[in-house]
């Protein structure tokens, strides 16, 4: 690999987005997924330059590809069309400053086809930079001590022909640095992990779950501890990488930095009060959390609505509708201030399921086809599809077959969608593209069953017509 030339302006990654690709690599690449089933995960790198430093705010997640290169193409190009436009609507001075993606298990390297991605990036922007990152540099801490999972990038000369015999050493690793880290940090993302996809559950209710019925998640004294003696060794290990004059960090960032890891530390444990099912120190905690980020402001926008989705989330699993309901009105207040349909649709989506379960159906019904309605907007393809699966399958207690069919019909169309682009906040492992191929494949089973059930024959030449055309 050529070595660093020049003087590059060295990167400062916030920890949020270090968060993201952390947890979207992960979720197609981890230890319950066998190897070579893993996949790369693309994303664009969003945040702003100056003469000192390129400063990353946030990671945006893109698409998935193979488990080896895939070359950035017109389908990709379009959604980074989309993600500059939403840009362009915040207004906030925010603009493209790099992309990511994963080596997941392979290494930390620019292969040829990663160098031909970059010269598209950074031909017209000389400060664009391209991160790396492999899961098992940051977890196999013997034989990768004191390393953050990751490297970041420069071409030596974007003008360079591919054809050179140079061409594919014309790279080079830029300094960079990581702020906002801290033990509690990697210990809510270890959590997260070990508590949702060791356990085999999804990291968002699934399909037609029943979270009274679904397995209760604790963690015991001993596995607590465990998990914060695993966090302080990684934040140990990587504690270089944090240290920085922040010569180009706003002032403000540098004054809040203190307070969001003492919140970091009340999210963690609110989260595994949740989980050991002392759901009022929980709920106490998550309190705590949320009113210091509204009194943050908009800056924190996204990390507020990210708190109150995980507490209605866990307070939804632990049928606590009351509460609940308080904190997906006030995810869907919030959501709707800052034009995020997402959060706005899942808010609906726990509060139908709520009233379903409460047994009125006509109002529930409303509430989840108008979290449908939210989640197509948002783009989000996988949630449109987890509720028609959803109602679809709940007309079979009324041995509606039609319906059932006519649902599913919509439900695989929006997988199929959801498959090519998923939503960069979803984080669900049942949105995986290879679980939802084998729904996809189980829903058009259940709909050449049902619809020899069909009284009318004009909807059964419909429903199989459509079938055959999906």
């Amino acid at each position: 690999m050529a070595e660093l030339e020049g003087s590059d302006k060295k990167v400062i990654l916030s920890a949020e987005a270090y968060k993201t690709i952390i947890l979207y690599s992960t979720r197609y690449a981890n230890s319950s997924i066998p190897k070579e089933q893993w996949r790369e995960i693309y994303g664009i790198l969003i945040g702003t330059s100056d003469e000192n430093s390129v400063i990353i705010d946030r990671a945006e997640p893109m698409t998935y590809g193979e488990s080896t290169d895939v070359e950035l193409g017109p389908e990709h190009y379009g959604f980074i069309s989309e993600i500059q436009d939403k840009l362009d609507s915040e207004g906030n001075n925010r603009y493209m400053v790099g992309w990511f993606h994963s080596h997941p298990g392979l290494g930390l390297f620019y292969s040829y086809v990663d160098i031909i991605n970059q010269i598209s990036f950074q031909a017209p922007n000389p400060d664009f930079v391209g991160l790396v990152f492999d899961h098992t540099f940051l977890l196999d801490k013997k034989k990768n001590p004191n390393h953050p999972g990751f490297d970041i990038y420069r071409l030596n000369d974007p003008q360079m022909n591919p054809d050179d015999s140079n061409f594919e050493n014309n790279y080079h690793k830029v300094d960079f640095e990581i702020i906002g880290l801290n033990e509690f940090f990697f210990a809510n993302i270890l959590t997260e992990l070990s508590a949702y996809a060791a356990s085999g559950l999804p990291l968002q209710t699934a399909y037609n779950e029943d979270p009274s019925h679904a397995p209760r998640i604790t963690t015991t004294e001993k596995q607590t501890a465990e998990i914060m003696e695993e966090a302080k060794e990684i934040m140990t290990g990587i504690s270089q990488v944090k240290e920085t004059d922040l010569i180009s960090i706003p002032t403000s960032k540098q004054q809040t930095e203190p307070k969001i890891q003492q919140l970091e530390q009340l999210k963690y444990e609110g989260k595994l009060a949740f989980l050991s099912g002392d759901s009022i120190t929980g709920t106490e905690k998550y309190d705590t959390v949320i009113s210091s980020l509204e009194e943050l402001g908009d800056e924190y926008s996204e990390k507020l609505l990210d708190v109150l989705q995980d507490v209605s989330e866990l307070c939804y699993e632990n049928n606590h509708d009351t509460l609940t309901i308080k904190y997906c009105n006030l995810l869907k207040d919030i959501g709707e201030k800052y034009g995020n349909l997402f959060y706005m649709a899942n808010a609906d989506l726990f509060i139908g399921n709520i009233i379903l379960r409460k047994g009125d159906k006509q109002k529930g019904m409303e509430t989840l086809q108008n979290a449908a309605i939210l989640f197509e907007k948002a783009q989000d393809y996988a949630g449109v599809g987890q509720i028609n699966h959803q109602i679809g399958h709940s007309y079979l207690e009324y041995r509606d077959f039609e319906s059932v069919c006519r649902f599913y019909l919509e439900a695989i169309k929006a997988y199929n969608q959801a498959i090519h682009k998923f939503h960069p906040q979803r984080k669900s492992y049942w949105a995986l593209p290879s679980t939802l191929q084998r729904t996809i494949g189980e829903l058009k089973e259940q709909i050449s069953r049902l619809v020899e059930e069909v009284q009318s024959s004009e909807a059964r030449d419909y429903i199989k017509n459509s079938l055959t055309q999906i």
